[in-house]
């Protein structure tokens, strides 16, 4: 099901909320495949839309540090 079925404007945080909830399910290891879904439920939204979508989610996601992978790969790139 596609959300041209209720042809109403969505927000930017509804669209990243889709990603997570996309990103979450496993289905997805890489960007290009969770973009292409993310259009084909967005159809009317523009990739570019889309990608900045896409950035947002992953700035949440290093923000939260899940993991401490941030922290990390942080402290390894200082000199």
């Amino acid at each position: 099901m596609t959300r041209i079925d209720n042809p109403v404007e969505f927000s930017d945080e509804e669209i990243v909320a889709d990603l997570f909830r996309l990103a979450r399910s496993g289905r997805f290891r890489k960007v290009e495949p969770l973009q292409q879904e993310a259009e084909a439920l967005y159809p009317l939204e523009s990739p570019a839309r889309i990608k900045t979508c896409m950035k947002r989610l992953a700035e949440i996601l290093w923000e939260s540090d899940h993991g401490g992978s941030a922290t990390e790969y942080m402290n390894q790139r200082r000199p």
